[in-house]
């Protein structure tokens, strides 16, 4: 069945499932997890780790020299090898992941039959597919700045369709951290099953191709895209893929700094801290990029638990928020929650290879929900706001965000909202008009 939607001859899939349980293309439904090498990030004096590994009769996979960390094996008796690292005087830190730690993407699953029309199912109606651009105010931030391809803003995420319509235009050319892949330090970012999807709707949330008379509207208008794919493929235990993953995003964090992008948008995260994650970040910050990250989706299943990196001091944590100005059910509280961004649900970009719940006939999109989506309205916001002042700092470009944002919830600052849902206007407007304090 197809009705016209919003969208020019937009028809929507009318099953009930994930979206990516149809593949097309021979793209397989679900990818088989790869045989990876367990590993631990371990902390060292400049030049020593490869002595450290060799003493220990493990191999250095890779090493950051920018931040003292390096990703070594971790052989085959892997808690005995861990005790002997914490124990060796010359290793300064050691970052492994634990039994009951999960990373993931943070984004709720789509729970509802999505219909055609003109609206989103939601609440038991429906609301407007840009939703989330309205009630931000973006069409009155459009009308000061558009944006510009001149600014980038970087994005670590699961998969990015470099093909599709709405985004082939919009991305430089990126850089793949997925370790242990034939793709691992190339230019290919695209997804290898349709189990994987994710990044493609973050990037269209900040920068889809805009008033192109085609399928969606992305936050930055006309920002440039820097796409950094990562594995989302999660397994737990002791140093197993927990360290692979922290180390893949390190890699991918440092990558993007030195590219100098204005800002970089992480919509993921695990409920513990890790030491080489916060260097990286640190890293990036130094750069003068501003880190914007997803607060999580955790708030039923672990209230009040932080998520790293949304909890590091350089980090905007963003919280989701719905078409009523509630926080969303999921989105996880904290005082690390900087600011609320609309999150439930977005309509955004999906893999073309693989079935959203709406499309063209020839170009796939969807609707989700999390906190995932939240943080790239953020960033977005972030590229508008660099467009009309590229001098801001990221400590700058935070004040102006929480000083300008909507009070919601309680008076004042709050662990749902943080200082407030984002207003987009009232954000690029103080941008243009910020007058740096005289330095006594």
């Amino acid at each position: 069945m197809c009705r016209r939607l919003a969208l020019p001859m937009m028809c929507a899939a009318l099953a009930l499932g994930p979206a990516t349980a149809t593949a097309a293309d021979g793209l397989p439904a679900r990818a088989a997890a790869a045989e990876r090498e367990r590993s631990v990030l371990i902390k060292a004096e400049p030049g020593t780790a490869a002595d450290i590994a060799e003493r220990h009769g493990l191999t250095v996979l890779r090493a950051f020299p920018q931040i003292g960390w390096a990703e070594v094996s971790l052989g085959d008796d892997p808690d005995a090898t861990l005790d002997a690292l914490n124990a060796d005087t010359d290793v300064l830190g050691v970052d492994s992941g634990r039994d009951d730690e999960e990373f993931r993407p943070q984004f709720q699953p789509r729970d509802t039959i999505w219909t055609a029309g003109l609206q989103i199912p939601f609440g038991g109606g429906g609301v407007a597919l840009p939703w989330n651009y309205t009630i931000a105010n973006f069409p009155a931030a459009w009308d000061v700045t558009r944006g510009a391809a001149s600014t980038v803003v970087g994005v670590i995420d699961s998969e990015f369709d470099t093909e599709h319509p709405d985004l082939k235009t919009k991305f430089r050319t990126g850089y793949n951290v997925n370790s242990g892949t034939t793709a691992y330090h190339t230019g290919d970012v695209r997804a290898t099953s349709c189990s994987e999807m994710h990044g493609s709707h973050v990037a269209g949330t900040i920068g889809a191709a805009t008033d192109n008379n085609m399928g969606t509207s992305g936050a930055g208008f006309d920002v440039t895209l820097l796409p950094v794919r990562a594995s989302f493929n999660f397994q737990t235990g002791a140093g197993a893929t927990d360290a692979k993953f922290v180390a893949d995003v390190t890699e991918g964090l440092l990558w993007i700094a030195d590219r100098r992008p204005v800002a970089v948008n992480m919509s993921f995260g695990t409920t513990r801290p890790h030491e080489a994650l916060r260097a990286a970040i640190n890293y990036a910050y130094s750069k003068g990029v501003t880190l914007v990250a997803a607060a999580g989706n955790d708030q039923q299943r672990q209230p009040g638990v932080a998520h790293y990196p949304a909890s590091y001091p350089n980090v905007i944590g963003v919280a989701a928020t719905t078409p009523n100005d509630d926080v969303s059910s999921f989105s996880s509280n904290g005082d690390y929650v900087d600011v609320a961004a609309p999150g439930e649900p977005v309509f955004s970009t999906w893999d073309n290879r693989c079935a959203g719940d709406y499309n063209d006939g020839a170009n796939q999109y969807n609707a989700i929900s999390g906190t995932s989506m939240a943080a790239p309205m953020v960033a977005g916001l972030v590229g508008l706001m660099k467009t009309v002042r590229p001098d801001l700092t990221p400590a700058e470009v935070e004040t102006i965000l929480t000083r300008t944002a909507r009070d919601l919830g309680s008076a004042g600052r709050d662990p749902q909202f943080g200082a407030g849902r984002i207003d987009a206007n009232a954000a690029v407007v103080a941008a243009k008009a910020y007058v740096r304090p005289v330095p006594p």
